[in-house]
């Protein structure tokens, strides 16, 4: 379990605190929006690493993800997880945002999430789906999809 506990922190760790490279923001007059606002919440968040399988952090962790977007571009990522006979998740960043017509998000948490980028190896992609209004990720060994609260 604390191989998986030490996955967990760095993934949430690195989910709050990384840097993508920019997109440029919907400049271009469409109908579709150049920022958001609200809250979206984790409904899924499932991590897949071996021996361990497939962790629901929300069902069998009792962890949360949260995004606050604010139009005029920032952002407050929230995670937390009760990991027993450990220091439990409780990771807060504020930054900024861009969201690109394509639906790409992008964030900047600053010399923090550079670092800690670096630490994750993987950048994920996060995309909002103007459609659903559901922003997603996913890669190896994990899915989110966080919806509007």
């Amino acid at each position: 379990m604390k191989r998986l506990s030490s996955l967990l922190a760095l993934l949430a760790t690195g989910l709050l605190a990384l840097t993508i490279a920019g997109c440029d923001s919907n400049g271009d007059g469409s109908d579709a929006p150049s920022t958001l606002d609200g809250t979206f919440e984790a409904t899924t968040f499932t991590i897949t690493r071996e021996p361990f399988g497939e962790v629901d952090v929300i069902e069998d962790l009792g962890g949360s993800l949260t995004m606050d977007f604010d139009e005029d571009g920032t952002v407050v990522v929230k995670a937390t997880a009760p990991l027993p006979g450990q220091d439990d998740i409780d990771e807060r960043a504020e930054g900024t945002y861009e969201l690109a017509e394509d639906g790409r998000l992008t964030f900047d948490f600053g010399e923090e999430g550079e670092a800690l980028r670096e630490q994750l190896g993987e950048e994920p992609d996060f995309t909002y789906d103007y459609d659903d209004g559901e922003i997603r990720t996913s890669g190896d060994g994990y899915e989110i999809v966080l919806k509007r609260q």
